[in-house]
């Protein structure tokens, strides 16, 4: 297998049934737990396989990558670093860094931001909408736009063991190079070397499965 790493390190099912599970917040997230993933760089390309099979996740095919998102916690500096493992079919591996961002923004105005839950997403590409130009919709595993969010609550600008436990929903997640000059925000998902991750991909209008795990 040939496998491909990149160390672009860090600066700073749609039906009636499910629609109604994502309208009740106080459901628990049962997908939440911890994956143990070890060395980002010593992942292998069938490990990441086994990790998404393992959690329900499509295998890539051709024309189709998947993406292995990984996301840790670091208490020490409350941020989130992310990682994007894109798997090609026939073997093709390669590691992309997230941004790192502040564990949470904090809100302003009664806003209480909110991040993607743990899960199976298949993402499509909107590029030629002038409001999401550049960027890729996060969609359920059925095509919906409203998916799995975790929310912080109580407004203090972070997540709680709590908080990660309950669900609710959002039809604004998207993978995109960032806003407002920077190269993160709050909720989304963002890549660091965000050009070169798209073509690897395949190019802008590639459609890729991603499964989201905690690291």
């Amino acid at each position: 297998d040939r496998v491909a790493f990149r160390d672009n390190w860090l600066l700073g099912t749609t039906d009636k049934a499910l629609e109604a599970r994502l309208a009740q917040p106080e459901r628990a997230a049962s997908n939440g737990q911890s994956v143990q993933v070890g060395s980002i760089k010593d992942l292998t390309y069938d490990k990441a396989l086994d990790i998404i099979k393992a959690q329900g996740g499509e295998v890539p095919k051709p024309g189709k990558p998947t993406v292995l998102a990984v996301r840790t916690d670091n208490a020490g500096t409350r941020q989130w670093e992310d990682h994007f493992v894109v798997l090609k079919a026939g073997g093709e591996m390669q590691v992309f860094s997230g941004t790192t961002r502040p564990h949470f923004t904090t809100p302003s105005g009664g806003w209480n931001p909110e991040m993607l839950a743990t899960g199976n997403y298949e993402l499509t590409p909107r590029w030629k909408d002038s409001k999401w130009n550049n960027a890729f919709i996060v969609n359920d595993e059925n095509g919906n736009m409203n998916v799995r969010t975790i929310r912080d609550r109580n407004g203090d600008g972070r997540y709680s063991a709590e908080e990660m436990k309950l669900l609710s929903s959002s039809n604004e997640i998207r993978l995109h190079p960032g806003s407002g000059g920077s190269p993160s925000s709050a909720g989304c998902l963002n890549v660091k070397d965000y050009d070169a991750f798209i073509r690897y991909l395949g190019g802008t209008e590639v459609r890729f499965d991603l499964t989201l795990i905690n690291g």
